[in-house]
Formats: C-alpha cells, structure tokens, sequence
C-alpha cells in the first residue's frame, strides 16, 4: 500500500473519523456526550 498523495491519507482518516462520530452521536444522546 503506496498512496500516491498523503492528501488522499488523510481524506481516508477524516472520513473515517466523521463516520466514527456519526456513530457515536447515534449510540449516546448528545446531552450525555456533552
């Protein structure tokens, strides 16, 4: 696994981390997150 541009790494990792938070939010209500 070579990518090309460390851009696209880091595309890859944000979306991963959206979609981590996404998750979250839907599992725990955000009151009890904040």
């Amino acid at each position: 696994m070579t990518p090309e541009r460390p851009i696209q790494l880091i595309d890859w990792a944000f979306r991963l981390l959206i979609v981590a938070m996404t998750a979250l939010w839907l599992i725990f209500p955000p009151e009890r997150i904040l």
